[in-house]
């Protein structure tokens, strides 16, 4: 699966999803979802109404994100089940498929990046790819 992340560029059917939160909690559930293609979408729902914003990644930049999220161990990351969960901690999901299969995906905790710095790099770098689409517009 790293193979595929590295290549990422080279897969314009292939989609890699970060989503975080849920929807009527705080700042809502936020999806990124990035194509192969270079196509790159924020959406965020609340119960007041969604947010979707669109652009797109040159070839470069998607191979780039690629082989940051296989260094950064997108497909190896496991919950850190020993954690206690506090009130406040919201959903992770980390998703790959290629059109309809789902061909990788791991349900997660926000805190769980407190004791998985590879989480914490993609949560960060989702943050900021998320960020810079909306232009400050959606909260990371």
């Amino acid at each position: 699966m790293e193979e595929l992340l590295q290549q990422l560029s080279q897969h314009p059917d292939v989609t890699i999803t970060v989503q975080t939160g849920i929807p009527d909690w705080y700042t809502g559930e936020i999806r990124l979802v990035i194509r192969g293609d270079g196509t790159i979408t924020a959406h965020k729902v609340r119960s007041k109404g969604e947010q979707t914003y669109a652009g797109r990644l040159d070839a470069a930049q998607v191979q780039e994100l690629g082989i940051e999220l296989a260094t950064h161990g997108f497909t190896q990351i496991q919950p850190a089940s020993a954690l206690t969960r506090v009130p406040d901690d919201v959903p992770v999901v980390l998703r790959i498929e290629r059109g309809t299969e789902r061909l990788y995906e791991a349900r997660l905790w926000h805190a769980d990046r407190f004791a998985d710095p590879g989480l914490d790099r993609i949560l960060r770098r989702a943050d900021e790819l998320i960020a810079q689409l909306s232009r400050d517009a959606l909260p990371c």
